[in-house]
């Protein structure tokens, strides 16, 4: 699972899907010009095509590190906070409140939040 998330797409593959995206975009105008449409039908033709082509690779940047730091990656942390606050509240429907607060206080950390960027060693819950 790691080496999946550690290991780049190989550039090669990135150069020629770019390369590739590129020359489309630029040969359907040559190509649409032996048809009979109108320029306007040309026009949006062209546009849609190259919209959504650079969407593709805008969204393949996007999509290459997901678990970063930006403000639309997943939230590894705040995933693993809604678990642990369910599985707390299952812990202290079945075993009761006693064992519900040794499991929270065993997953408090030793630091607290404010002095941490967010990552694995993050306690899940504030002190």
């Amino acid at each position: 699972q790691k080496k999946v998330y550690t290991t780049p797409p190989p550039f090669p593959m990135v150069q020629m899907s770019r390369t590739v995206t590129f020359v489309w975009v630029f040969l359907v105008p040559v190509v649409l010009m032996s048809d009979g449409s109108s320029i306007f039908a040309h026009c949006l033709v062209v546009f849609f095509l190259t919209f959504a082509f650079i969407g593709l690779e805008y969204v393949a940047m996007e999509v290459d590190d997901p678990f970063g730091d930006d403000a639309n990656d997943f939230d590894n942390l705040g995933l693993a906070r809604s678990v642990f606050e369910d599985v707390y509240n299952i812990i202290n429907l079945v075993d009761g409140e006693e064992w519900a607060y040794k499991v929270r206080f065993n997953m408090k950390g030793t630091e607290t939040e404010e002095f941490l960027r967010p990552s694995e060693r993050t306690p899940l819950i504030g002190v």
